[in-house]
């Protein structure tokens, strides 16, 4: 409820920019999907800036992208174009591979009542690995992991 005033008390001025920072960092499931309708709905007259570490919410809300790391822009393009970059790079695998500059295990998920390893490489990281369909998430997170020293 807070935030939604906080929203509503922002609009009083018919500002040209709407800038939230983490809007729905601690909401339960239902209230983020109702918050971020009320961003969607201010996208027609409002340009809104969001910063966020909550990838669905860049997913569900943002058509523009700009990715940031240590104070320097590194990637400003649509999240799709981001996640076209590792489009054929994203395995799953039941062996955890070595990490490397190369290879990145993004994760673990449960897979057939095992743990498997979400892993970014674009060779086949094990010999048991299929590719699959990437996301997002990885996608920013090999972006980092190749842009950092």
């Amino acid at each position: 409820m807070k935030r939604r005033l906080g929203i509503a008390i922002a609009l009083l001025g018919e500002p040209k920019f709407v800038i939230v920072d983490e809007p729905t960092a601690g909401l339960d499931p239902g209230e983020r999907v109702h918050f971020r309708n009320i961003l969607l709905e201010l996208l027609g007259e409002h340009t809104v800036i969001l910063s966020t570490h909550i990838i669905e919410d860049v997913n569900q809300i943002c058509e523009d992208l700009i990715v940031m790391h240590n104070g320097q822009v590194l990637f400003h393009d649509s999240p799709m174009n981001l996640i076209q970059q590792v489009e054929g790079r994203i395995w799953l695998t039941k062996e955890k591979p070595e990490t490397s500059d190369a290879i990145l295990v993004i994760s673990q998920v449960p897979l057939d009542g095992a743990i498997a390893y979400r892993v970014c490489s674009s060779d086949p990281p094990t010999p048991d690995a299929i590719l699959t369909t990437p996301s997002l998430e990885d996608a920013y997170l090999w972006f980092i992991h190749s842009h950092s020293p």
